[in-house]
C-alpha cells in the first residue's frame, strides 16, 4: 500500500493533494509545489529521464554470453516470478503469468535449450496464500507451451528476498551456483539477495532498455515513459528498503 503512494502516479496526486490543501494558507509555497509537481511529472515522463534511471540500473550487468557454455558452471536456472493475470477469462479463468513474468520465462526457456540446465522458478501468492502460486503458475505454462519440466518448485514466497531464502530452502545442497533470470533493471536488488542467501551467482538478465528515438521525440513525455520510470523508481527504493532491513 505504501509503495502506491511514493511511486508515479501515486506521489504525484499526493504532492497535488497538499498544493491544495497549502493553496488557501501559504500561496507561495503552494505554488512553489505546483511548480515542482509539474517539473518532476514532466521529468518522469520523458524516454530521457526514464531510459537514464533504468540504464543505471542496468549498467553493471550485461546479457549472458552462451556461446562460451563451458565456462558457465551453473547447477540450475532459477526464474523470479514477475506477477499474475488474475482469472484471466480468455484462459477459462485460470490465472497466468503477467507479461514481464512471460518475458522472464521465454528468456529462461531459451537458456534451458541452450544450456540444459535443470529450472527451477519462486515465486509465492502475495495477498492470498490460498491462491495458486506463481511458481506453480510458471511451472504449468513451462509445461504446456515451452515442453520443459520445472524440476524445483520455490512457492511461498512474497518478495524478492524470500525467493532467495526460501529457494536455498528448497535446493538444500543440491544447488550452489544458479544462473538467475529476471529483468536487467531488477538483478542488482535480486542478486545482492541471492548472493546474500549463500548462491553464487551468475546474471542472467533480459529485457535491457535502449535509446532508439530521436532526440526530440526523448523529450516528449508519454505514459510509457512514465511507467518505465516507475520501474526504475521501484527499484531505487526497494534497494535502500532491503539494505535497512535485510541487507
Amino acid at each position: 500500500m505504501i509503495k502506491l503512494l511514493v511511486l508515479p502516479p501515486g506521489i504525484n496526486l499526493v504532492l497535488l493533494l497538499f498544493v491544495g490543501v497549502l493553496w488557501f494558507k501559504r500561496r507561495t509555497m503552494s505554488l512553489l509545489l505546483l511548480a515542482f509537481t509539474f517539473l518532476l511529472t514532466y521529468c518522469l515522463a520523458t524516454p530521457f529521464v526514464a531510459s537514464k534511471l533504468l540504464q543505471h540500473l542496468e549498467a553493471e550487468f550485461e546479457p549472458l554470453n552462451i556461446s562460451e557454455r563451458d565456462q558457465i558452471k551453473a547447477e540450475a536456472i532459477v526464474v523470479l516470478g514477475a506477477g499474475r493475470h488474475s482469472q484471466a477469462a480468455e484462459f477459462s479463468g485460470k490465472d497466468a503469468p503477467s507479461a514481464f513474468g512471460l518475458e522472464r520465462m521465454l528468456y529462461a526457456a531459451h537458456l534451458v535449450k541452450q544450456l540444459q540446465l535443470p529450472l527451477a522458478v519462486a515465486g509465492g501468492a502475495v495477498f492470498d496464500p490460498k491462491m495458486e502460486s506463481e511458481a506453480s503458475i510458471m511451472s504449468r505454462y513451462f509445461l504446456e507451451y515451452f515442453h520443459i519440466i520445472t524440476r524445483w518448485q520455490e512457492g511461498s514466497s512474497r518478495n524478492t528476498w524470500e525467493n532467495a531464502i526460501n529457494s536455498g530452502k528448497t535446493f538444500g545442497k543440491d544447488v550452489s551456483t544458479i544462473l538467475l533470470v529476471t529483468h536487467s533493471w531488477h538483478m542488482k536488488r535480486a542478486k545482492a539477495c541471492f548472493e546474500k542467501a549463500g548462491f553464487t551467482v551468475i546474471p542472467a538478465p533480459t529485457r535491457f532498455s535502449s535509446d532508439s528515438l530521436p532526440v526530440a521525440l526523448n523529450l516528449i513525455p508519454s505514459a510509457n515513459a512514465l511507467s518505465k520510470s516507475t520501474y526504475a523508481l521501484h527499484e531505487y527504493i526497494g534497494f535502500l528498503w532491503y539494505r535497512l532491513v535485510y541487507f
